[in-house]
């Protein structure tokens, strides 16, 4: 035993002393001197023109958009309306008794106490909190009803046709001016924190009259045309279109709308709830709001944007629904053949714009697109995966959008090809690549838009939206301006 053991001793310490501390180099001593990686940074260059954007492509945003604003840098015309329906709250109910309705009688002590002969009011309030252009600039707004609900189950594009819903042939429920300085409003009221400045536009007392008549129907259930929001957009008020029709110079972003039922009625009870016998008639509100809980529709309509569509020398980005910019990504060039791709990014320039122009603001965050996902991606309610789209801020330090690493979608481009061609038993070569690129005019190209991300309550990001706030910006490029650089790191074997 003793002697077997000594054995086994000598034999670790030959091992032992066998063995280099050293092994640096164990992973290059078994590889072929062929296989060495190397690291390699190479540039790349693609081009880029401009193009409209879309006007079918899908934007959910809650806010609306109101004016007409010529933009004196890029002589573009914007005009902005939009169609909004009203919620109704559940079960809602108009008080027992309302003055100016003949099966409620009331004391000719409390009727005299009135100071005017109007019982019902109707108004539509829409509030803004922010604007492009002049706050003094005068507009003139109609207001039109809809004969034809807005079907919340189908999708409707800013390119949808209004007169689908109203009756242009006929005359609008109020036609006014305006201008969004409210100085009609005591300058001690418009100063307070709590003030929100709206637009408020009077309507014709029928239509409150007509909907409270219908509430006290005998002859048929009119409360049950309360009931919900669905009954009361399909019985009641189907919404309206309000757009601009006069003045220039001025964009609304409305953040909410709200239409006004003013009445007269008894109050039983006081503030505390206790019960009192009226000696006055009270006046007060019925509202009903628009906003995400029902169906809105921007309707925009950009105009002279074909100069700088067609302008050769850069690019353009230009929202809402005005200008996007097309890339070509230099993926010929680009081989995977003994190569991985670690990372691809690229930059893009931008001018600061000149005063005046959409008050001098640039997209906050673009997206960049495959151009073949383009529909699905605001189709889908999607965020960027970092596959096919991916999405950056602007830099407002150095005026540039870059995109850091964009390397999995230029493989996945060329992977696709690669599969194409040997499924068609073509080579890459010269004349695959022209086949494959007859069959798939797109297949190198991407779109960069203007987003806007949608958060929740806690500023999570739930999706990405069309960016409709009224931005611009140049950016370097174009068919016969500078290429774009793509900076490609790979590594070779």
């Amino acid at each position: 035993m003793k002697i077997r053991f000594a054995a086994t001793a000598l034999m670790g310490v030959c091992l032992l002393v066998s063995c280099s501390d050293n092994t640096s180099s164990l992973g290059s001593s078994i590889m072929p001197p062929t296989d060495t990686p190397e690291v390699t940074s190479v540039s790349y260059y693609g081009s880029s023109r401009s193009l409209r954007i879309p006007e079918h492509l899908l934007s959910r945003t809650t806010d609306c958009y109101l004016g007409r604003y010529s933009d004196e840098e890029t002589g573009s015309i914007l005009e902005a309306g939009f169609i909004t329906q009203f919620n109704c709250v559940e079960d809602f109910e108009f008080p027992d008794s309302v003055f100016g309705l003949e099966q409620f009688q009331f004391a000719d002590s409390l009727v005299s106490k009135l100071t005017d002969d109007r019982p019902f009011k109707a108004n539509l309030r829409l509030y803004f909190s922010d604007l492009t252009g002049d706050a003094d600039n005068p507009l003139k707004i109609e207001v039109w009803p809809l004969d034809k609900s807005v079907d919340p189950n189908v999708r409707y594009y800013p390119d949808t046709d209004p007169t689908l819903f109203y009756d242009e042939s006929g005359i609008p429920l109020a036609s006014i001016m305006i201008s969004p300085n409210d100085y009609v409003v005591d300058d001690s009221i418009r100063s307070l924190k709590t003030y929100y400045n709206n637009i408020n536009i009077t309507l014709p007392d029928s239509i409150a009259e007509r909907m409270i008549r219908t509430y006290y129907s005998t002859t048929e259930d009119g409360k049950a045309k309360f009931r919900n929001t669905p009954a009361f957009i399909e019985n009641i008020c189907k919404g309206f279109f309000v757009k601009c029709v006069q003045g220039d110079g001025t964009l609304l972003r409305i953040d909410g709308s709200t239409l006004q039922i003013g009445f007269k009625h008894l109050e039983y009870e006081d503030e505390d709830g206790e019960e009192i016998n009226p000696t006055e008639l009270s006046a007060s509100i019925a509202e009903f709001l628009g906003g995400s809980e029902v169906m809105q529709l921007n309707i925009f309509n950009n105009l002279n944007l074909d100069g700088l569509v067609s302008e050769r020398n850069c690019t353009y980005l230009k929202s809402p629904y005005g200008i996007c910019t097309e890339l070509t990504l230099p993926l010929d060039e680009i081989s995977t053949g003994n190569e991985i791709i670690n990372s691809a990014s690229l930059s893009l320039q931008a001018f600061r714009n000149s005063e005046g122009s959409y008050s001098n603001r640039m997209p906050d965050g673009i997206l960049l697109v495959r151009e073949s996902e383009l529909y699905n991606f605001f189709d889908r309610i999607s965020s960027p995966d970092n596959r096919t789209s991916f999405y950056t801020k602007l830099n407002a330090a150095y005026n540039q959008y870059t995109f850091n690493n964009i390397s999995r979608l230029v493989t996945q481009c060329i992977e696709e090809r690669s599969e194409w061609l040997a499924s068609h038993k073509l080579n890459e070569d010269a004349a695959g690549f022209a086949e494959y690129a007859e069959a798939f005019p797109d297949w190198n190209k991407v779109i960069l838009i203007p987003v806007k991300p949608q958060t929740d309550a806690n500023d999570a990001i739930l999706y990405f939206d069309m960016d409709v706030n009224p931005s611009f910006v140049k950016l370097k490029g174009g068919p016969d301006g500078d290429r774009i650089e793509v900076k490609v790191i790979s590594t070779v074997y």
